[in-house]
């Protein structure tokens, strides 16, 4: 019984890979492949693959199937690119052609709502992002950082000695720099400061008056 219950299942999982599987990410009828190795149902070339120190392998299959050749990992075709000239001819001479990227859309698009770089297909879009994150941290334009840097720097002494106090004294972990024990810590830390050059003016006040007494009373 159990038997036929696993034997039912799999044969449903096997089905519905089959019939749910995007053909987005099919080439078009009549494209014509490189050579590569043959692989297994459904996993294909994943297991030829090592595990480890994989790029020993890569360099076989190119000088049996030649520099530019096929795997097939689980329904994904993947080309292999083996010499750095088919490289530059391909990714930098025509770079416009192969530049963009597969789309996925739960992290594209359910988790990113379209505006992670990371995950922006090839277009306007994507050539405007990165216009504007060159702008942003270009050599020339980093520079002016500085300050901003010097104050988000001490804003994280800030939260890592109150953070550090809290969680030994009272076991309680703080996140983020806007959490009510970090103001009150910088608040009084800030109180601390006032009050104290305000006793140093009072005590150098107080010495100056002791010191015009004293000699007032030497000279008299």
């Amino acid at each position: 019984m159990l038997a036929s219950v696993i034997f039912v299942t799999f044969t449903i999982a096997v089905c519905a890979y089959f019939i749910f599987t995007p053909t987005s990410g099919k080439v078009p009828s009549g494209t014509q492949l490189p050579d590569g190795p043959s692989g297994k149902p459904i996993i294909d070339n994943l297991l030829d693959i090592p595990p480890r120190h994989s790029w020993f392998k890569f360099p076989q299959w190119s000088k049996q199937y030649g520099p530019l050749f096929r795997l097939d990992i689980a329904g994904r075709n993947h080309i292999v690119v083996s010499t750095e000239e088919i490289a530059n001819d391909l990714l930098r001479e025509r770079g416009t052609i192969y530049s963009d990227r597969e789309q996925l859309p739960m992290a594209a698009k359910l988790l990113s709502d379209n505006l992670r770089p990371l995950f922006l297909p090839y277009g306007g879009t994507w050539r405007n992002v990165r216009k504007l994150m060159h702008k942003l941290t270009n050599i020339s334009v980093a520079t002016t950082y500085e300050t901003l840097q010097e104050e988000e720097s001490l804003r994280t002494f800030e939260r890592y000695s109150a953070g550090l106090i809290l969680r030994l004294a009272y076991s309680k972990p703080v996140y983020t720099g806007e959490d009510s024990f970090v103001k009150g810590h910088s608040l009084s830390c800030t109180q601390w400061k006032e009050e104290s050059a305000l006793e140093h003016i009072l005590r150098t006040r107080f010495l100056l008056c002791c010191t015009a007494l004293l000699f007032g009373s030497v000279q008299a």
